[in-house]
């Protein structure tokens, strides 16, 4: 398999679906070249999310990466991070 780019398409797709899909979110995504290609990291910033453990966090998203992407391009997506922006925000603090 040769090497696997993101172009800012997919990237804009990503977004959209995840904006529209959880209304009042906000989404940061990172592409970052690897050598066995480029992939996308990011967050997933919901309010919704504060009553809902991890896994309902994330079988929400994988149900919206396969509606919206293809299988090549969900491999691209190593990591999102379903958070509150609580849980967001104490993440970006420093520490001690």
């Amino acid at each position: 398999m040769g090497v696997l780019t993101v172009n800012s398409d997919m990237k804009t797709t990503l977004e959209t679906a995840l904006l529209s899909s959880y209304p009042g979110a906000s989404v940061i995504l990172d592409v970052d070249m690897e050598p066995e290609g480029t992939i996308i990291n990011g967050f997933l910033i919901w309010s919704g999310y504060r009553e809902h453990d991890h896994h309902y966090r994330q079988a929400g998203l994988t149900k919206i990466l396969r509606q919206h992407l293809t299988a090549e391009e969900r491999r691209r997506v190593h990591l999102l991070m379903t958070v509150t922006p609580d849980e967001y925000a104490a993440m970006r603090e420093p520490q001690l």
